[in-house]
């Protein structure tokens, strides 16, 4: 007997268990009526009860829903124009170097990068303020959306473009009626990426966020720095929930997230 494809399995779910055990840890707190957390186990809705709207931890999410919501639909914009960009011929230089850059923003370590991106701000007069903190996520998100409808424009034909522009339609029709619809779906998976990234990320909005101005993640770390308040396992819970519809509603739009941003990956080298 071939107990290779067991021990397979079995280690599999060893790393399952150990990647989503403290995920669900925290969820059967948030409904435990222990404020510290202990044993035995009382269900109980009270912390959920506790996530009022003058909340601190809502009012957090309400701020990084603005961010997020704002900074992906720049990315929208800004990547959707630079990928058709990137699709044209010519300039085979300054392509690769707008290529190296994106590859360069989503490879370096996120410390590094926002610690860089301080600096620039800083020696631009902008320092930590709403501005730099919109720009910093902007930078840090738009590779994502690039890649995936860069993706996309590279597998469309051709010939599309060319019947458009011989029937005669110009550049912004043939966007409109031709190009748009086709990359649509791809720019919808874009941007719920852009979304997703965006609010997730700390270390950018630790780095650059202004005083008096906290997002969901760093509000959670000032006050894990104190200890761990049960309605933190109650908005993380909801928060994790939202999550996991954006991912379904990305895999369903997109088809396979990862073949797509990996497949992306190769077009830009």
């Amino acid at each position: 007997m071939n107990r290779r494809p067991l021990m397979l399995k079995t280690w599999m779910w060893i790393v399952i268990i150990l990647l989503y055990a403290p995920i669900i840890a925290m969820i059967a707190m948030s409904f435990n009526e222990s404020r510290f957390g202990t044993l035995p186990f009382e269900f109980s809705l009270r912390w959920y009860e506790a996530l009022t709207p003058d909340n601190p931890l809502i009012l957090a999410t309400y701020t990084s829903v603005q961010l997020a919501l704002l900074v992906t639909g720049s990315c929208v914009v800004i990547g959707t124009l630079l990928a058709l960009w990137l699709s044209r011929p010519g300039a085979a230089w300054l392509r690769s170097a707008v290529n190296g850059s994106l590859l360069a923003t989503v490879t370096i370590p996120i410390l590094i990068l926002s610690v860089a991106i301080l600096q620039i701000v800083q020696l631009l007069g902008l320092g930590q303020s709403v501005l730099s903190l919109w720009l910093a996520c902007t930078v840090v998100s738009l590779p994502y959306l690039v890649f995936v409808v860069a993706a996309r424009i590279a597998g469309l034909d051709p010939a599309l473009v060319k019947a458009s522009r011989s029937l005669g339609f110009g550049p912004l029709q043939t966007f409109w009626r031709v190009t748009l619809p086709l990359v649509g779906s791809s720019i919808v998976a874009g941007a719920l990426m852009a979304f997703v990234v965006c609010f997730n990320n700390f270390t950018v909005q630790l780095f650059l966020a202004p005083l008096g101005v906290q997002t969901l993640p760093v509000n959670i770390y000032a006050q894990t720095r104190v200890g761990v308040s049960p309605d933190i396992n109650a908005v993380s819970t909801l928060t994790v929930v939202v999550l996991v519809v954006l991912v379904v509603l990305l895999q369903l739009v997109s088809g396979n997230a990862a073949r797509v941003v990996a497949g992306a990956g190769k077009e830009q080298r």
